[in-house]
């Protein structure tokens, strides 16, 4: 995949359902790919599927259609994409509130403060409970 583009599982707005954000208007960016197969998944197309390359700008052009929601980046897993950080970035400069959907797997060292991370453990019932990147918790 190119530098300044996502691969995107798929893209909406609607009204957030879960954390301490429930019953807002957000904007739903879901990134393909996941590092792991939990037996519950409830987002499979977003790693069996091939997900659409966008560029970074195309993506902040999408987000401008709805001044000041927010926007959830999600997956599969939005970490394994490099890129993530520059539109993160790029989020920010536009002053939008960000929340980021990770499984806890990769690190969220890099994530700025500003960004709310929902961090999805993954209980043992998953199979994936031993994937945990337990630094995560003190990040």
């Amino acid at each position: 995949m190119d530098k300044n583009t996502l691969s995107v599982s798929e893209q909406f707005y609607s009204i957030q359902g879960e954390s301490t954000h429930a019953g807002l208007p957000c904007l739903f960016i879901r990134l393909s790919d996941c590092n792991l197969r939990c037996n519950y998944c409830d987002s499979e197309y977003s790693w069996n599927e091939p997900g659409k390359t966008i560029t970074i700008p195309d993506l902040i052009q999408w987000v401008n259609i709805y001044p000041g929601v927010m926007v959830e980046l999600t997956g599969g897993e939005p970490l394994l994409q490099s890129e993530i950080y520059p539109f993160i970035q790029a989020l920010l400069q536009k002053n939008r509130k960000i929340l980021i959907e990770t499984n806890g797997t990769k690190s969220i060292e890099q994530i700025p403060p500003e960004v709310y991370v929902i961090m999805d453990i993954k209980c043992p019932g998953s199979g994936m409970a031993d994937n945990t990147d337990w630094n995560n918790i003190a990040a």
